[in-house]
């Protein structure tokens, strides 16, 4: 088992840097039996500063859970709940791989997970929520538990896009596509008037009705 260490204290915040799920687990039970609040950091790129509290302890990930493993049969990749997409992105292209990430290679992989999450790749793969095929979450009992579409599915429905309240997320496994090394990335607006509405948000029918 290993225990949380305290890794820094400033402005009235404390770090706790596990190095595995039991890790994280031990520290949960710890500060919720003692009602001390608690909050999760990924990458610390949340603008709202939901990674970080007032006198509280902050469960840091990006020390040690920053892992990315990718196995090349099965086109997946497990992913430590502290990596950053830029590291998902150059481990995975090695092998002619690729999975929906964020567009900022500076973001980590947990907050846009369970925030529904786009890339320059949605277009093609869906957003990230929809290549996620597992994860690894500590519940507030201290509880470890492996959320996919056949473990848990209530669980993992309400992960993928639900926000970070259901548990600290360790780990996520996604589904990789092949994908070639050069990448061209267009951007820009598509501005339609009041006119082309009604085709954009409706289907019609063989009777030219809008539905």
């Amino acid at each position: 088992m290993s225990i949380p260490i305290i890794v820094l204290i400033f402005l009235k915040v404390t770090y706790s840097s596990p190095k595995d799920e039991e890790g994280i687990s031990e520290a949960i039970k710890y500060l919720v039996g003692n009602n001390i609040p608690l909050a999760v950091k990924g990458g610390g790129h949340n603008p709202s500063g939901a990674s970080s509290t007032e006198d509280g302890v902050v469960i840091d990930l990006s020390r040690y859970i920053n892992h990315v493993n990718v196995d090349p049969e099965l086109k997946t990749a497990d992913v430590g709940g502290g990596a950053l997409w830029e590291a998902v992105d150059e481990t995975t292209i090695v092998h002619g791989l690729a999975t929906v990430g964020g567009t900022m290679s500076g973001t980590s992989v947990g907050g846009l997970s369970i925030g529904g999450g786009q890339g320059v790749l949605t277009g093609k793969h869906g957003q990230v929520v929809g290549n996620i095929l597992k994860m690894t979450v500590v519940l507030a009992d201290g509880s470890i538990v492996k959320a996919s579409a056949n473990s848990h599915p209530n669980l993992f429905w309400g992960l993928r896009g639900g926000g970070g309240n259901f548990g600290v997320m360790s780990q996520f496994r996604y589904q990789l596509h092949p994908q070639r090394k050069t990448v061209y990335v267009y951007d820009g607006d598509l501005v339609f008037d009041e006119n082309q509405f009604v085709d954009l948000a409706f289907t019609r029918g063989s009777d030219g009705e809008a539905r």
